[in-house]
């Protein structure tokens, strides 16, 4: 029985602010778990579909050699290339990098379906 009474008798000596003040985190807590689960799930689900294609039909010396001239020429002409397309260039060389995948993947069905793999 002290266990309880003294258990009963906390909240007495815990001020409402306090209270308010871990409810409030809790909540938040709680919020922010709910959104990145929401949103770090389709995520991950996207980049592993994104990763088994790239591994179907990219993953050669081809492609590593793509991606550091790409980065490379980045970094060079970077000011040159901001001055002429004003977008940021980690997204261009994304967009580089899609449509090199794309093209990829057109040539290699092109191929197969032509009995040359």
């Amino acid at each position: 029985m002290t266990g309880a009474d003294s258990f009963g008798q906390l909240s007495n000596r815990i001020s409402n602010s306090i209270i308010s003040e871990i409810v409030y985190w809790l909540i938040a807590a709680i919020v922010m778990g709910i959104l990145f689960i929401m949103t770090g799930l389709p995520i991950v689900w996207i980049g592993y579909q994104v990763g088994k294609i790239y591994r179907k039909y990219c993953w050669d010396i081809i492609s590593i050699m793509m991606a550091i001239m790409s980065t490379a020429i980045a970094i060079y002409f970077g000011k040159w290339i901001k001055s002429i397309i004003p977008m940021n260039l980690i997204l261009l060389l994304l967009l580089v990098h899609v449509v090199y995948i794309g093209i990829r993947c057109y040539v290699k069905d092109w191929r197969e379906e032509r009995g040359y793999y």
